[in-house]
């Protein structure tokens, strides 16, 4: 028999049983559904033909009863509940021995099925006896005995029978007069539109893709080094081509988590039969694709809580008829794709989750003590449930016995490099929230440096990056019995200082981490954060497999191995204290930051892009063949009656075979450009803080937008280089004399944007983060005018031009606020501090206004 032959058959019976379980299910609250029955059938009838070719006898005679039970059906004979349950059986008993089969000398195993084999014929014995519709004789259920012979006989008739139509090919043919049946029997030879390849075949080349990424980032690094701009295309095509191979090799990789999902069909099927309960399946986002490796590693964990749900959430008929619920519960599945990360939500519409018994079990088995309780939030009750052995179950179930195992799937999460959180209302129901990276071969993370050390954080884990160097009424750390705290926005987190923790002398730490493992919140303190980057996560040796505060290893780009740190093993290996009350009692600070509206776009690689939305005039789609390269090489395309040049951002190059290109439009007064990508992604609202800063032209930095790393794009610098005289030309915006400017604001984004604005303008800038800097600036250096948010912490831009205006220095300095309040309260109130005008930070006409009219004052002045 050939190897490759049987290995076929193994794998398509696989995926086939794996729909029949489905379809039998859809047939038991369906059951006069003739085409369910036909497609049943034929699978089975398949598979005891291929068997009796391959001489798998026990395969062909499960199979061969079970199709002679269908064949009662469709004769007529009532389908009921028993009949699907022993087909179900012989199903799994057909999983089994595949399973089993010895792929060296292709032999079943010795088991016998004979109560089964009796147990389908007592059934189709009381199905033909059963009353039926219609006049129709009761087929002959063929002997035990016979059954091979048969097998070996319908085999040789198929194998001289024509082809016969595909479904697909019936429903697409005419079904009007004329239509041509041999046309539809006997279509065109194609070639094949699919090839099965060893998952051993892929797995290797994800590998040698990672090493392609690797060899990437260290050239990358060089280029960036010896800075020659004849690297700087090459490099560019590499990291272009290495990205889409990356991409290319993950959607081989990539399954629908539907095919995890339809299992738990049978599963919840036979949970409601034994557990006495009615309950409804609901599947969403099924066709949400994940790779192969992290879908076959959450089976179990998914199981696991599917049975959970059923036996201890949802109430059984009474109880949920008293409760004024419908009489059917409902556990509820749902997956989609969230920045780089996939979200599963597991749901149910049972009795919740009770936080008194929670609390009182705690105690009762010593996993928290009463000081330590009497600081939890509701919250963070519920998520006791994870810890080893608790439950709130009374009696031992058979289903899913006293509670231990959700440890247990808390565990196999965060080995994924996951997260799992609970949200419960009691009455009402519960959700789990599980959220897992897309691949576990490829993360993006944050390289950080602790002393002459650096590891790398999964960025899945980083809520949020502040630098403490600041002061700030927002954040601080501080020591409370002698451990350190983060103290943010009014709550008292743990910190780990890792340079204590791992016993490395540091050199001075002045960033914080803020990482969120399930619902703990804490702060890791390192020095400084590096980069972020794709990293290819290698496993452990054998010599660290038990160190949990590391998941894995990875080589930087400049050749360096560095481990990979895991958020969750660094929380649980370290003793420290949970969350703790403000003991001061102070109230929340409230810090309002200005929220802006951006585009998040992608151009090349995996990391998406940014650009402020106020600057966009439209988003639009050209014809790549209208797009010209002049003779300075600079990209044009006509646009109307006029001339639109093109920008690609840094380290992108655009696909030119593909018929059109997406651009994003940017206008300022009689000028325009566009920036070509691949896609935009989304306009979302959020709170930009610039982590990361760039030394790369064209980019201001790194910022988490969405749980995601992502690009902030200077879109100055794209402007400057579309059109050389955009800036520097003979405009009615330029400054004429020496001005000098200094800008003070806490968010670093419009620091950037200002400063490149007024900068390209003549303006010399200087800027601040925050008042206190800004009064420093001010007492050592001139200035001509001061550029001055609102919100800011600690002192606002109000409190600032009060105390410039009465203490100085430079107490006559023209002072413009520039703010994302525009409400003539607000107007009001920044004018009366002592400001000499009130802008939008939207506004870039009037505030250049504004200082044109500080240009000639100071020509007149000096005149």
């Amino acid at each position: 028999m050939s190897d490759e032959l049987l290995q076929d058959f193994i794998n398509e019976t696989l995926e086939s049983l794996s729909e029949l379980d489905v379809h039998l299910i859809d047939l038991e609250s369906d059951p006069n559904n003739p085409d369910l029955l036909d497609k049943i059938f034929r699978v089975l009838h398949t598979i005891k033909g291929t068997a009796g070719f391959l001489n798998l006898k026990t395969l062909g005679r499960i199979a061969h009863a079970a199709e002679g039970l269908l064949d009662c059906y469709r004769d007529g004979a009532p389908v009921d509940a028993d009949g699907i349950t022993v087909i179900l059986a012989a199903l799994d008993a057909i999983k089994d021995t595949i399973n089993e089969i010895d792929p060296e000398t292709g032999r079943e195993p010795d088991e016998d099925q004979k109560i089964l084999l009796d147990l389908i014929r007592d059934v189709a014995e009381a199905a033909k006896e059963a009353p039926r519709e219609g006049d129709q004789s009761a087929i002959e259920l063929p002997c035990e005995d016979d059954a091979v012979e048969e097998q070996s006989s319908e085999t040789a008739e198929e194998e001289d029978a024509p082809a016969t139509v595909s479904e697909s090919t019936q429903a697409a043919s005419p079904a009007g007069e004329g239509a041509s049946p041999a046309l539809a029997r006997a279509p065109e030879p194609q070639g094949p539109k699919s090839v099965r390849i060893g998952v051993e075949r892929l797995d290797n080349l994800m590998d040698l893709v990672g090493e392609l990424v690797l060899v990437r980032n260290h050239i990358q690094q060089i280029a960036r080094s010896v800075s020659d701009r004849a690297l700087n295309t090459p490099v560019q095509n590499l990291s272009q081509i290495a990205s889409e191979l990356q991409d290319s090799v993950m959607q081989t990789r990539m399954q629908p988590v539907g095919n995890a999902f339809k299992a738990y069909h049978r599963t919840v099927r036979d949970l409601s039969k034994e557990l006495d309960k009615q309950i409804n399946l609901e599947l969403v986002g099924e066709e949400t694709e994940i790779d192969r490796q992290v879908l076959e590693l959450i089976r179990d964990p998914l199981t696991h809580m599917v049975r959970n749900c059923a036996d201890h959430a949802l109430e059984n008929t009474e109880e949920r008829l008293e409760a004024g619920k419908p009489k059917r519960g409902t556990i509820r599945l749902e997956a989609c794709h969230e920045g780089g990360f996939i979200i599963i939500r597991i749901e149910d519409d049972g009795r919740g989750i009770n936080v008194d018994q929670v609390r009182k079990k705690a105690l009762e088995r010593g996993i928290v003590t009463k000081d330590q309780i009497s600081a939890m939030s509701d919250n963070r009750l519920r998520s006791l449930i994870f810890e080893p052995g608790f439950s709130t179950s009374e009696a031992v179930s058979a289903v899913s016995g006293r509670g231990v195992g959700m440890d247990v799937v808390k565990t196999n999460i965060e080995k994924l490099g996951g997260t799992i959180t609970v949200d419960s209302e009691e009455g009402v129901g519960t959700v789990f929230s599980i959220k897992i990276p897309l691949t576990l071969a490829i993360i993006s993370a944050f390289s950080v440096s602790v002393g002459d050390e650096v590891f790398a954080i999964p960025q899945l884990n980083i809520v949020e990056i502040m630098d403490h160097s600041h002061a700030s009424p927002s954040y601080a750390l501080e020591t409370i019995n002698g451990e350190k705290f983060l103290r943010l926005r009014g709550s008292v987190y743990p910190l780990i200082d890792m340079a204590s923790a791992f016993g490395i002398e540091g050199n001075g730490a002045t960033t914080v981490l803020v990482c969120q493992v399930g619902s703990e919140i804490f702060g890791i303190l390192v020095d400084r954060v590096l980069d972020t980057e794709e990293i290819v996560v290698k496993p452990l040796s054998k010599a660290l497999k038990d160190v949990k505060v590391y998941s894995g290893n990875t080589i930087l780009g400049d050749g360096r191995v560095i481990m990979i740190i895991d958020p969750n093993g660094l929380f649980s290996t370290f003793d420290i204290p949970a969350k703790v009350s403000d003991e001061e009692g102070d109230e929340p600070v409230e810090v309002e930051n200005d929220i802006l509206q951006v585009v998040l776009f992608r151009a090349g690689g995996h990391m998406p892009r940014a650009v402020h939305l106020s600057v966009v005039a439209r988003i639009s789609q050209i014809e790549t063949a209208n797009i010209h390269r002049v003779s300075d090489g600079r990209l044009m395309v006509q646009n109307g009656d006029s001339v639109l040049p093109l920008v690609c951002p840094v380290g992108y190059s655009p696909d030119w075979e593909r018929c059109e290109q997406k651009v994003i439009i940017f206008e300022d007064e009689d000028s325009s450009m566009g920036m070509l990508v691949d896609e935009i992604l989304d306009v979302v609202e959020t709170d930009v803080v610039i982590d990361i800063s760039s030394d790369t032209n064209g980019i201001i930095g790194t910022a988490v937008i969405n749980s995601t790393a992502t690009e902030i794009v200077d879109v100055s610098h794209y402007l400057d280089e579309a059109v050389h005289n955009w800036f520097n030309g003979e405009q009615r915006y330029r400054v004429r004399e020496e001005v000098r400017v200094l800008i003070v604001d806490d968010s670093q984004f419009f620091r950037n944007i200002l400063f490149s604005m007024l900068a390209s303008r003549g303006y010399e800038v200087k800027v601040a983060c925050g008042p206190e800097e800004a009064l420093d600036m001010m007492s050592r250096n001139e200035f001509d005018v001061l550029v001055s948010d609102i919100e800011m912490p600690r002192m606002t831009g109000l409190d600032l031009i009060r105390r410039i205006r009465n203490e100085g220095p430079q107490s006559n300095i023209r002072a413009v606020a520039i703010s994302s309040h525009g409400l003539d309260e607000d107007r009001a109130a920044g004018l009366e501090a002592g400001f000499d005008a009130y802008l939008s930070k939207t506004d870039r006409a009037s505030i250049f206004e504004f200082l044109l009219g500080s240009d000639e004052k100071r020509i007149r002045e000096d005149a």
